[in-house]
């Protein structure tokens, strides 16, 4: 393949750059060019993710250096943060920071966005607070997915690959017409991988893949000026996952036992291995309908979008990592359904006042039992357990508008407001297993039954900002926006009757305020683009579940405020006819600005007096901290280059990247245990491809150089004994910390 690429030929072809491509996107509900959008927008086209092998949305880092991603026990819990911030927890009373909206619609969990990213036109990253247009869970940013449409020509393409641990993939889309006045396309993808820890108890590997799915849309054009998108989608996941390894055991008596009940698993950062007798499972099936309709009234565009959708995840683990009964049912089966409507006009571009209005509205239901089962002590013979029954129902509704003033050919203001109310309505019931003691507090904890635990929030969103053209390739902005998450409720295990006695139940609203300063040059003929932002996010109220080694649990609190603040810098070129070169650079420095009751890390009150007991519970002062998961340093460094073959009908490919994390610390309480290093991948892609473009191969490897790290590092599951005494560790590997090498064949019609 090498002596290909170096067989290309160098003759009758032009060493003049070519302009790059136009990028349009609609993160102003409007479609616009990408350079002439006044918002931090970084857009990753449905080619690129194929040619990157990129194939769902916690693979985004890889291409997107202001994008983190922090791994689960199971997809409840999983989640994206956007310039450091995101909400990751368990509980069904907090929604995410992050939005992911697909096609328009805003998917109401975070478990929802596990899915392929197939047949997909652009993936739209929208940094930093967006609640004047998207509104619902954005106070940290948009994952806005658009997928390919329905055409009136038939086509269509296949791809299959296979690579390392037998990961096989099977895509393909078809669309074409059906009638004068409609047109479909239909898309499917199976994906099978096997698990990269093994579980030395049975021999089993865990952490597999196991998907598919599909997606319809039809396209109904009955007039020139209305449309109607009919979209429906269905996938099911059937993993063995999500199973954790041991980098540690505690320096105590217990951290011997569990050491040696361990066998032959060694613990530590490289570790693959798990003893475990309990089951590891991840079953979940997501299914939506939804419905746009545009038309056209004069010079304006009224757009519906009508959407339903639902799923159930169920899974268990067994958190406590050893070969015997500590905690082997720790299960959940949860069900979600959701409706939603959002009606909105766009008035006509070029004219002396742009803008966009509309109304929305969301509705959610959610509902959670779980079950925990075990003895939650080696020093125990006692078999306890709880189960937990709750519910949450969510009740979102806006008004909200956009207008851009053209002052002059060159200088225009923009604002925007949105006021949102939000109700929520939750029950707990935490009872017994027949026959059992309760659960123990830090796990669960005595029967409690409540059905009174509501939010009702209302609040004015905004942006104000001003945009300069400087020409028709350079422009610059700066902008203003206050954001609104609504308040959250506790809704984890390990709820109490004071905490719903005294309210503590509740967490208040999240309010992100945002300053930022941005450039977006196009230069030497369109054939190079530099945009370059500046921000500076303070959020009051961020909500955050944090380990509590008081309680041996997690919690949910509210973090005070944190500030988020930095420079991104997006360069893109193309010197020669072929060759294109990129790079992103993020630089972001997020910290706690007021957290004065933050949790202290297992065993620091013994070596840091900055741990205190306050009243019989230990805490920490974390303003000026880091924020977890949050590095300050993140950039992507690209090489794509194709040219045809001398004399032989194929194009030669060839892809270079490279992706730099700096070193994070997954814990909230700043524990040193849990520090990921930083790491830089390389990834790699030749092949050719006919020149008509129909047929392609390529072989890849992802992570070259077999760079090993960690997506989450967090205290050991019944082997920490709070803030006096040290803990052991576990880590979630991912199947990205090792080298993986593959064929792809793709073909298009």
């Amino acid at each position: 393949m090498l002596g290909l690429c170096m067989g290309m030929a160098t003759t009758a072809y032009a060493q003049e750059g070519a302009a790059l491509e136009e990028v349009v996107v609609t993160a102003q509900k409007r479609s616009e060019r990408l350079q002439d959008v006044p918002l931090s927008v970084a857009v990753v086209s449905g080619t690129n993710l194929e040619r990157l092998h990129i194939s769902s949305p916690d693979e985004l880092p890889m291409v997107s250096p202001n994008v983190s991603f922090t791994a689960s026990s199971n997809t409840r819990g999983q989640g994206l943060s956007i310039r450091g911030v995101g909400t990751l927890n368990f509980s069904d009373g907090v929604e995410p920071s992050v939005s992911t909206v697909i096609d328009g619609v805003v998917l109401g969990r975070q478990a929802m966005s596990v899915f392929e990213l197939i047949d997909i036109e652009r993936v739209e990253i929208l940094r930093g607070p967006q609640g004047t247009l998207f509104g619902k869970n954005s106070s940290a940013g948009v994952l806005n997915i658009v997928t390919e449409a329905p055409r009136q020509t038939l086509g269509g393409k296949v791809e299959a690959s296979y690579a390392s641990l037998n990961e096989t993939k099977l895509r393909g889309s078809v669309t074409g017409p059906l009638s004068d006045t409609l047109s479909a396309r239909l898309t499917g993808y199976y994906t099978t991988r096997d698990g990269y820890v093994t579980n030395v108890y049975n021999g089993k590997k865990l952490n597999d893949q196991n998907q598919w799915g599909v997606r319809g849309k039809i396209l109904w054009t009955p007039t020139e000026a209305t449309s109607v998108t009919f979209i429906g989608d269905y996938s099911k996941i059937d993993r063995n996952c999500c199973a954790p390894t041991s980098i540690s055991v505690s320096p105590t008596a217990t951290g011997a036992a569990r050491l040696a009940l361990m066998g032959p698993v060694v613990p530590g950062r490289d570790n693959n291995q798990t003893n475990i007798d309990g089951l590891y499972y991840l079953k979940q099936d997501t299914s939506g309908l939804s419905v746009q309709v545009d038309h056209e009234i004069g010079d304006h565009t009224l757009t519906s979008i009508t959407a339903y959708r639902q799923f159930q995840v169920r899974d268990n683990n067994d958190p406590d990592l050893l070969p015997v009964n500590l905690f082997n049912l720790n299960n959940a089966d949860q069900k979600q359904s959701q409706f939603s409507q959002e009606l909105r006009l766009t008035s006509p571009q070029g004219k002396p006042i742009e803008y966009v209005v509309g109304l929305y509205y969301f509705g959610q239901d959610l509902d959670t039992v779980t079950m925990l089962q075990g003895r939650y002590s080696l020093a125990s013979n006692v078999i306890a357990g709880s189960v937990i029954d709750r519910g949450i129902e969510t009740k979102n509704a806006a008004v909200f508008g956009q207008l851009t003033g053209h002052v002059t050919d060159q200088f225009s203001v923009i604002v925007g407001a949105r006021y949102t109310s939000e109700k929520l309505d939750a029950r707990f019931m935490r009872t017994n297993l027949p026959g059992l003691p309760s659960a123990p507090v830090g796990v669960g904890g005595p029967p409690l039954n409540t059905n009174d635990l509501k939010s009702d929030e209302a609040k004015l969103s905004y942006r104000l900002g001003v945009q300069y053209d400087i020409n028709d390739d350079a422009m610059a902005y700066a902008s203003y926006a206050k954001g609104f998450k609504g308040g959250a409720i506790n809704l984890l295990n390990t709820l109490t009757q004071s905490l719903v006695t005294g309210g503590g139940y509740l967490v208040p609203p999240e309010i992100p305020t945002n300053y930022e300063a941005g450039v977006r040059l196009s230069l030497f003929e369109r054939r190079a683009q530099l945009n370059l932002t500046a921000f500076l996010t303070d959020f009051d109220g961020f909500q955050t579940t944090a380990f509590d080694p008081n309680a041996n649990a997690n919690i949910l609190t509210s973090a005070g405020k944190l500030r988020s603040k930095g420079i991104e810098v997006e360069a893109l070129a193309s010197p020669v006819v072929g060759l294109t070169l990129s790079a992103n650079v993020a630089y972001t420095d997020a910290t706690f600005r007021e957290f004065p009751n933050g949790p202290c890390y297992p065993g620091q009150a013994l070596v840091d007096p900055a741990c205190r007991n306050v009243n019989g519970t230990y805490i920490q002062d974390l303003a000026g901290k880091n924020l977890n998961n949050a590095p300050e340093w993140a950039y992507t460094l690209g090489v794509n280059y194709q040219r045809p073959i001398a004399d032989t009908g194929f194009t030669g490919l060839f892809n270079l990247g490279y992706v730099y994390r700096d070193k994070v610390n997954f814990g909230l309480s700043q524990d040193p245990q849990t520090v990921q290093k930083a790491y830089g991948l390389v990834n790699l892609n030749l092949g050719v491809q006919t020149q008509d473009q129909r047929w392609k191969v390529s072989v890849f490897a992802k992570n070259l150089l077999d760079q090993r790290f960690s997506n989450g590092i967090f205290a050991a599951t019944l082997d920490s004994g709070g803030p006096l005494a040290k803990a052991g560790y576990s880590q979630m590997v991912t199947e990205s910390a090792r080298r993986s090498v593959g064929i792809s064949l793709n073909t298009t019609f």
